[in-house]
């Protein structure tokens, strides 16, 4: 869908030049200088916009980790990565390996709905079938999508913990995705009316305690649109 919206734009850019061009010069010759005209306009911004992979690590002047897979519409449970590992998450899993001092990992996107729940929970799987300890945390209040789909309730969880009525061995729990794969996991917590505050010193006591024990900690988190409020 989207890169019909992109051809289409294209497409309008075309007719708007040819439009315009036409107006300018008239006659069969001028037509056809016209058209000319407004197809290389149309190819120059096709390839400009389309066509050309921008350097992301290079705009944003971070190193790149990798290329995530695509996995397409999957609805709203987060899709599993159901090639090879190594193939997937396995190399970018061996690049957050290779970051120095990188203990926690938090996952975001632009906008809701475009993939980070996924990229959190394949990434979790690959680091720890890659021999790490990980431990994943769904922080994503408004989706809550991990929290939702592991099978194993949402209560108490991360929230729980900023509040201090759960600890971390009251939270925790094994997310079994089959056949060896058991992933440790802390889910959303309580949806109480008023927001906990996860920049408390008690959850960040709690996040240096796991941290004394996992190699990796990866936060699912909404989207960088997220205003705080809960809705």
């Amino acid at each position: 869908m989207k890169r019909f919206a992109e051809y289409l734009a294209v497409f309008a850019v075309a007719a708007l030049a040819f439009a315009i061009t036409s107006v300018v010069w008239s006659g069969l010759t001028s037509a056809l200088i016209a058209a000319a005209t407004s197809a290389g306009i149309a190819v120059a911004i096709w390839w400009w916009f389309v066509i050309r992979r921008r350097d992301a690590a290079a705009d944003l002047g971070v190193p790149s980790l990798g290329s995530i897979p695509d996995h397409g519409d999957t609805g709203p449970a987060p899709a599993l990565s159901t090639g090879s590992v190594d193939g997937g998450y396995g190399p970018i899993a061996d690049a957050v390996a290779q970051l120095p001092d990188v203990q926690v990992l938090l996952v975001t996107s632009p906008a809701p709905g475009q993939g980070a729940t996924t990229v959190a929970l394949n990434l979790a799987i690959a680091s720890s079938r890659a021999g790490r300890r990980v431990l994943l945390v769904d922080a994503d209040r408004i989706a809550s999508t991990l929290s939702r789909f592991n099978g194993t309730g949402t209560t108490p969880g991360l929230y729980d913990i900023a509040a201090g009525t759960a600890g971390l061995e009251d939270a925790a729990r094994m997310w079994n995705l089959g056949g060896d794969t058991r992933l440790p996991m802390i889910p959303i917590g309580s949806d109480a009316g008023e927001v906990a505050d996860l920049a408390s010193p008690h959850l960040a006591g709690v996040v240096d305690r796991v941290g004394e024990r996992a190699d990796l900690i990866i936060i699912d988190a909404p989207s960088a649109t997220f205003d705080g409020i809960p809705r």
